[in-house]
Formats: structure tokens, sequence, C-alpha cells
């Protein structure tokens, strides 16, 4: 028999100032938030898992934004700190962790971080506007490292954080039609943005050569595209 979860309760506050002026506009933001109660995904097993409640995580964090404008160039960069814990001592169901006990638990401290949450990233591009029409633009991201979903004990290695740089140009025929390129991942960056505990794969594929239980997800290469847009 499945239990009820209780639902979450949240306790909240945030700090937010912002200003604009003609060649610069700024955010500053800090939160703090306390969830009780809060609901895990946790893992029993192969392709198999339940809901749970814990007692409770924290979240906490600054955000900041700038953005203006110099010359014929257009700029802005945004930042985002995030520190996101379990806020008190409790026992995950990951039974595929190396060391996860004979009921398939592994101890979680007050303090350990919560996975898929990337502590920082950062954010910047901008546009710059050449004559006879054409517009050059850049867009930079930045993800710090991440621990894996079913380690919320924090006891295995990290997905490594990555940068991804994108270009992309316009060209203005006319005031109705513009020819348009964009590259994402410029430098075919090999990198993955999600992991988590599965299973060992021998157990369903006995010749594979890989025993590992985890699985991560790779980042997308590079792509590059061109068109047309008309308005009509």
């Amino acid at each position: 028999m499945v239990g009820r979860l209780a639902k979450p309760c949240v306790e909240a506050s945030a700090a937010r100032a912002n200003s604009s002026r003609s060649d610069l506009d700024y955010r500053v933001g800090y939160f703090h938030t306390v969830n009780s109660d809060d609901i895990i995904f946790q893992f029993t097993g192969r392709n198999a898992g339940l809901f749970a409640n814990i007692d409770q995580t924290k979240r906490q964090g600054l955000e900041v934004a700038l953005a203006g404008t110099y010359a014929s160039v257009e700029w802005f960069t945004a930042y985002s700190y995030i520190d996101a814990t379990f806020g008190r001592r409790f026992a995950v169901l990951s039974p595929n962790h190396p060391a996860a006990d004979s009921s398939g638990e592994v101890l979680v401290n007050e303090g350990d971080r919560i996975p898929g949450i990337p502590r920082h990233q950062l954010k910047l591009g901008g546009d710059i506007a050449f004559d006879l029409g054409f517009n050059l633009g850049f867009e930079v991201l930045y993800n710090s490292d991440q621990v894996l979903r079913g380690d919320e004990a924090n006891l295995l290695d990290t997905i490594d954080g990555y940068a991804t740089v994108s270009l992309r140009i316009k060209y203005a025929v006319s005031a109705n039609v513009e020819l348009f390129a964009r590259v994402t991942n410029l430098f075919d960056t090999d990198y993955e943005n999600f992991g988590l505990i599965g299973e060992d794969p021998t157990g369903v594929l006995p010749t594979w050569s890989n025993p590992s239980a985890i699985f991560l997800g790779p980042g997308a290469p590079r792509v590059a595209w061109a068109g047309l847009r008309v308005r009509f």
C-alpha cells in the first residue's frame, strides 16, 4: 500500500532591487526558502521508484543581472548563486549506490547538496550592429557542477560543469526581408547536463562491457542553421 504524501510547507523570504537608466539596467535579488515535508523521488529498483516526504530542504541564493548599451553594442549578463541543501538527516532509498546498506538505503546528512542544481550559473551575451544592415550576436552559458540524482549523500564525483558559446548573425535585405544564421555550441564542447544512478546494465545486457550504474545525459553537439524571414 502506498501512503498519502504530506503537503509541503514553504517558508520564504526575498529582497529585490532594480534600476533603469538610458544606458544601463540592473537587477539584484536575494532569496531564502525552507521547505518542510518536501517531496523527492527515490529509486527502489529497476525502472521503479516512489515519491516520499523528507523533513526539510533549504534553498538560498543571489541573482544579479546587468544590461546596457555602448555605441552600437547591446550587452547583458546574468549570474545566479543557488545553495540548495537538505536541512535534516535522513535515509534515502538508492539501492544501486555503492554505499547503500543491506536495505538499499544511504544516509544523507544536513547540508548535503540537492542533486541536479548547479550552484553557479552565468549567462552573458551581446549584439553588435554594423553598417549596411549587418548584426552579429553571441551568447556564453556556464553551469557549474551538479550532484547525481540518487547520490543525495554527496559521496560520488559530481557531474562536471560546462560552458558553451553560441553565435548568430543577421542581415536586413530590406525592411521586410532578413537573412539569418545561428551556431550553438560553437566549439562542439563535450559535456553532460544530467546524471543519475540507475542500475547495472549487465543485468539486462549481459554482454555489455561497462557495468557502471551511472547514466549521464549528453549535452547537445554543435548545431548550425540558416534561414530567411519575410514580413508581410
